[in-house]
């Protein structure tokens, strides 16, 4: 699932804690594999955790050199790989689910 906002990891401001409230019981229902996000221009990998979101959360970072990051995703029937590069071509993040 893709989102702008993470719903965890970027701030306690009304959009995120909107977007927590309303979709947070929602995609823990709905057992999604992985968050994609952006809107805090900095990357990370967090897994999940108990209580708050079952799935893990991605962030790609931001628009400045040094923060950018491309996100590729690979899938087949067996697994999901996700790996994360900052724009020096460095790996940054990965997931395998």
């Amino acid at each position: 699932m893709f989102s702008h906002i993470p719903l965890y990891y970027s701030g306690e401001g009304h959009g995120t804690l909107h977007c927590r409230e309303v979709w947070g019981p929602m995609l823990n229902k709905a057992k999604i594999d992985v968050l994609i996000s952006g809107h805090t221009h900095k990357y990370g990998v967090h897994l999940p955790v108990e209580g708050q979101h079952n799935y893990p959360i991605i962030i790609g970072g931001g628009p400045a050199d040094t923060k950018r990051t491309i996100i590729n995703v690979t899938a087949d029937q067996k697994a999901l790989n996700l790996q994360m590069f900052d724009d020096s071509g460095k790996q940054v993040g990965a997931l395998k689910i």
